[in-house]
Formats: structure tokens, C-alpha cells, sequence
């Protein structure tokens, strides 16, 4: 018997009622890394990971049950672009098996960013992102909290504090690096860049409260602060770029101006502290400075971008293959703890080792495509202007510019970015 438009219209709400409280938990559980992870196949799972393969497989039955639509594109041409040359990446690849497992994860970010395309289509549906987001930073920062009082009530390390990261090349003291629910204090200070802006945007439109966001904000900058991440520069660059995009083309745009040039002025200072490092043993690349007679030399990333650059420049077509070492490099930190690095620490260096010029080719043009997405930054009348500013601003600071001393090209939360971002480059509704 053949439904009726009342049934059908019916189970249409529902199911689309279903994806969305799925995709808003997804959201929720993004900084929840450790320790809400599954072992799963010799491998830690988050639970991020589960949650979207429910969410998936359900808005692909509503697909194809004719419940709900694709939405079309030019998104998706530039992420099979993307994909195609991870693909062909893996079968030149050095090491075919560690490479094919990597590429399956690839896809699997790819498909985040579709899904997050296709279920955010309206503002309405963006203010419920920006809530779930807003759980996983109050989260956040309430695990950052808790490792601070733990450290002092006696839980100074990583064994026995759950929110605690190692010193890595900053000076050990008295004082805690924290990571939250994250693996690394890195990962960290990315999200809540993020978090930063969507707390922004949310405020500014009215879907915050005054003294819960000024609470957030507050817990948001104290939390990455302890992490003691370099990205902490893209956070100041994040604020100058709204503070400006917000007041410049009003009475208040010498404060604009000033707020812009502070937010610069710390970028570089913080990007500067990746490449130069105090003396130590590591290497005898000394540099002393004039006047203050101080000597220097190149820092840890330093000497693992520039072996990545070799690597890069022993495959330069298609790359290494995926999950290949970038680099080879023993340090010991001023802490005196010894690391191995072999990870690029750059987005773009990261993506060429592995892919090849065609890799970061076609993940130039998607880089391009996602600028055509917010430029110009600015606000207006329309609210989606001022979303499309505020991802902008997000993606710029923790996408490219922390990309630069960190690999952030395979972070879950920042290809929820990239859906979102395409989501208000395309038409939207109001």
C-alpha cells in the first residue's frame, strides 16, 4: 500500500531528526580522544569514529530511501581530486600495506567533511554545531581544570594525571602542560582555536549567554594557555582577525588596526620560537647574536623540515606513499628528555612527502576553493556573513597557520571545519 504525504513527510522529519542529534553527539565527542577510545584491531579507536560510522550508514539509507538529498557542488570535485591522488600515491607507494590502511583513514576524513556538508544546509542547523562544539570546549576545558589541581594536589605526571603532556621542547618546571582529553597539548590548542571562533560567532549572534560566554572565553584562552603549544600564536592571530573584521569599518578602526597588528606581531613571534631554539647539543649550527651575544640554533622542527624537504625532493611526483616517515631525527630537549621525530610538524611539507606534487596540487586547489568560501573577511547585515567570517578566521588560524610548525592535515575536528566552511559557500538557507 502506498504511503501517504502525511506518512512520508513524517518519516522524512524523523529520520532527519535522528541524523541530527547523531551528528550533534559527533560533535560533542570530537576533543574526547583519550581515554574514550576502543581498542579495535591492533589500533585505539576514539569514539568520534563510531559515532560517525551510525551517523553515516543513517543519512545514507535517508539517501537512498529518497529521505533526504545530496546536495550539489563543487566541493566534492575538489575532494576527489584530493582523494585521487592520495590513491595514486598508495599504489607507487614504498610500502603498499601501511599505506592502503592510512588511505581507508583518508577517506573516512573526506567523508566527515561530506557529511558535515550535507547535514549543516541552514543556520538553524549551524547554531546546533556551534552548541554541540560548545559542550565539547566546556568539556575540554573542565578536564584542562582538573589536571591543573591535580598537578598541584601532587599528580605531576603522565602516569598518574590523565590531562598531563610531556615538557617536549620547552624548559621543565613547576608547572603543567596540558593536553585534556587529547593526545598531545597540541592537538589542544588547535581545537580550541576553533573553539574560539565559534564561541565568537555564537556571542555575537545572540545564541550565547553573555556571562556563560564570557565563561567559555575565559576557559578557553587559560586552557590553551597551559598548554604551552606554539600555536598559541594562531589564537592571538584568531582574535586580532575578528576584533579587526568586526570593528574595522567603524569609528573604532585604529583599535581594529591595533588589535590586527598585535595578532600578526604574536603569529610570528610564536612561529619564530619553532625555528630557533637556546643552544644546545644537538647540533652544531651555532648562531651567536650581536650586541646581546647570545647564542642560538635550529630548533627541533628546523631540522626536521629541512630533512622532509629531502625527502620531498627524492619523490617528488608521487610521494612516499602515506604514513611514510617525513624525517629521521634524535633530539633531547631541554628537559632532557630524548625524542625521535619523523613526522614532518608541517601540513604542507606532510601532505608533499606523502603525495607528491600531484598531492599538493590537488590539495592546493581544495585550500583555494575553501578561500573562495569566506573572502572577504567582514561583517554585514546577512548573519552568514559574519558564520562564513568566523570559520574563515578559524580556518585560517588553525588550519594554515598552525600548519606550519604542526601536520594538522588528518585532524578530525578541522575536516568538520572544512565541511562547514563549504557549507556557507554554497547557497544557504536562512
Amino acid at each position: 500500500m502506498k504511503e501517504s504525504a502525511e506518512q512520508t513527510t513524517e518519516k522524512k522529519a524523523k529520520i532527519t531528526s535522528l541524523i541530527e542529534w547523531l551528528f550533534f553527539a559527533l560533535i560533542v565527542s570530537l576533543p574526547l580522544v583519550k581515554p574514550f577510545s576502543l581498542p579495535l584491531f591492533s589500533t585505539v579507536i576514539p569514539v568520534t569514529d563510531f559515532i560517525f560510522a551510525i551517523t553515516f550508514v543513517v543519512w545514507l539509507f535517508a539517501l537512498a530511501s529518497g529521505k533526504t538529498h545530496l546536495r550539489p557542488s563543487r566541493f566534492y570535485l575538489y575532494l576527489f581530486l584530493y582523494a585521487a591522488a592520495m590513491t595514486i600515491s598508495t599504489v607507487f607507494s614504498d610500502d603498499f600495506g601501511r599505506s592502503a590502511v592510512k588511505l581507508a583513514g583518508e577517506f573516512y576524513l573526506l567523508s566527515l567533511a561530506i557529511l558535515t556538508f550535507n547535514v549543516v544546509r541552514s543556520l538553524k542547523d549551524f547554531r546546533q554545531v556551534a552548541r554541540g562544539w560548545s559542550v565539547g570546549t566546556i568539556l575540554t576545558i573542565a578536564a584542562s581544570i582538573a589536571g591543573f589541581v591535580l598537578y598541584y594536589a601532587g599528580y605531576k605526571t603522565t602516569a598518574d594525571n590523565f590531562a598531563l603532556f610531556q615538557y617536549g621542547t620547552i624548559p621543565a618546571g613547576n608547572f603543567p602542560r596540558l593536553q585534556a582529553f587529547f593526545l598531545n597539548a597540541n592537538m589542544t590548542c588547535n581545537y580550541l582555536t576553533v573553539s574560539l571562533l565559534l564561541i565568537l560567532i555564537a556571542e555575537h549572534l545572540g545564541w550565547l549567554n553573555k556571562t556563560l560566554s564570557r565563561v567559555t572565553k575565559a576557559g578557553i584562552w587559560l586552557a590553551a594557555f597551559f598548554t604551552f603549544s606554539p600555536g598559541f600564536g594562531g589564537m592571538l592571530l584568531a582574535q586580532g582577525f575578528w576584533n579587526w573584521a568586526k570593528y574595522r569599518k567603524t569609528v573604532h578602526r585604529r583599535f581594529a588596526a591595533g588589535w590586527l597588528a598585535i595578532g600578526i606581531f604574536a603569529a610570528i613571534l610564536f612561529f619564530a620560537a619553532t625555528v630557533i631554539h637556546p643552544d644546545t647539543e644537538n647540533t652544531d649550527q651555532d648562531f651567536r647574536l650581536p650586541v646581546i651575544n647570545y647564542t642560538i640554533e635550529p630548533a627541533s622542527r628546523a631540522l626536521v623540515w629541512r630533512q622532509a624537504i629531502g625527502t620531498a625532493a627524492e619523490n617528488p611526483l608521487f610521494g612516499k606513499g602515506l604514513n611514510a616517515e617525513a624525517a629521521s631525527v634524535f633530539y633531547t630537549t631541554l628537559s632532557n628528555e630524548p625524542h625521535y621525530l619523523s613526522d614532518a610538524h608541517n601540513t604542507f611539507l606532510s601532505v608533499t612527502v606523502q603525495n607528491g606534487t600531484i598531492g599538493l596540487a590537488a590539495f592546493a586547489l581544495l585550500l583555494v576553493y575553501l578561500f573562495k568560501c569566506f573572502l572577504p573577511l567582514g561583517f554585514a547585515e546577512d548573519r552568514r556573513i559574519i558564520v562564513k567570517t568566523g570559520l574563515g578566521i578559524a580556518f585560517i588560524s588553525a588550519f594554515l597557520y598552525q600548519g606550519l610548525a604542526g601536520s594538522y592535515e588528518d585532524t578530525r575536528h578541522l575536516w568538520v571545519l572544512i565541511g562547514l566552511l563549504a557549507c556557507f559557500g554554497e547557497t544557504s538557507e536562512k
